[in-house]
């Protein structure tokens, strides 16, 4: 590897793991932590930081994390017109808020540094690209430093396609998986093996439906932004008109001014727009390529030459409910 090569990686994990001290420090719980509020300069920092990373601080509960991918409906504080006191979960609420990952892999990094394993150095990159890429904080790339947006920018991509999966496919399986085990009267199966081929059965019209629904939403979303997006007509490559705020309409309808279907639009330099128009259009591919995928999913997943077989992976990753289901519906072999 490159000597320059090797020094930009280094000076990018050093600006990304400052990055990271900073929104510590400025995340409430985290940052009031004595021994951070004392610490007078950055390597005083660095040693609390680690020290606290050491003692379980900054790392996610099992059940926390449980909680975090689930994609039931979420309890809100005032209801709606209708009374509806229940709202699906925003995209940001399914990524982790806690450091321990990215922490403990720039610290592997660091490590192989001073051992001079420069033969680990990409794989732990890779590591602390994935971990810290699917964190909350890189849900809006442009609060990021430029040069870690560009560090990150892959591993960003693949993590919204990694939580959809999650949300669509894998927590409908265990929403499933919770109601079978509740609601399981049938006779007890001799082994987890027969109860995987069992769920693997049953659960694929839910997942279907489950993708079906992915499918409708944002077909739905995509004729909202378009119609929308209607509401600012370009007439001259230098002009186009925007609706006005609404304290600018209150404001022409107490001046009692004309009020006709254009009142409440003004001319506006278009440049000033360049960039809600680009990013329009970048949403709006973007949406029409995630239908686009996940049509072809739900055809490839509904082939019933190549059925579901997934419970057994799923499981493995919930262990609580591999627990459940061997209490609830395995026969118990006498010792």
């Amino acid at each position: 590897m490159p000597n320059n090569q090797l020094d930009n990686q280094i000076k990018i994990i050093n600006m990304l793991e400052l990055f990271i001290f900073e929104k510590i420090c400025s995340t409430p719980f985290l940052g009031s932590h004595e021994s951070i509020l004392m610490a007078s300069n950055e390597e005083d920092l660095r040693k609390a930081i680690y020290t606290l990373d050491d003692e379980g601080h900054f790392k996610e509960s099992e059940e926390d994390k449980i909680k975090r991918l689930c994609n039931k409906p979420v309890k809100i504080f005032f209801p709606d017109q209708a009374g509806n006191d229940q709202v699906a979960k925003l995209d940001f609420e399914y990524r982790p808020k806690h450091y321990h990952e990215v922490l403990q892999a720039i610290r592997k990094f660091r490590a192989s540094l001073q051992a001079h394993a420069l033969e680990n150095i990409q794989t732990e990159l890779k590591a602390i690209r994935t971990a810290y890429s699917s964190h909350a904080d890189c849900m809006n790339q442009k609060n990021l430093p430029p040069i870690l947006r560009h560090f990150l920018e892959q591993g960003i991509s693949k993590s919204f396609d990694t939580y959809n999966f999650q949300r669509i496919r894998k927590q409908p399986f265990y929403n499933f998986v919770e109601n079978y085990i509740q609601n399981y009267r049938g006779q007890k199966f001799n082994s987890l093996n027969q109860i995987y081929i069992d769920l693997d059965l049953k659960v694929t019209a839910i997942i279907s439906q489950s993708i079906q629904d992915e499918i409708n939403h944002l077909e739905s979303l995509l004729r909202t932004m378009l119609i929308k997006h209607k509401e600012c007509l370009i007439f001259t490559h230098n002009k186009a008109i925007v609706p006005l705020s609404v304290p600018e309409q209150m404001t022409l309808l107490k001046q009692g001014k004309p009020v006709s279907s254009t009142s409440f639009y003004s001319s506006q330099n278009l440049t000033d727009f360049k960039e809600q128009f680009e990013s329009f259009n970048d949403r709006k591919e973007n949406i029409e390529s995630r239908i686009k995928t996940l049509k072809n999913e739900l055809e490839t997943f509904n082939n019933p030459k190549a059925p579901f077989e997934r419970s057994k992976a799923y499981l493995n990753e919930r262990p609580d409910l591999k627990e459940k289901l061997k209490e609830k519906c395995v026969v118990q072999k006498k010792s």
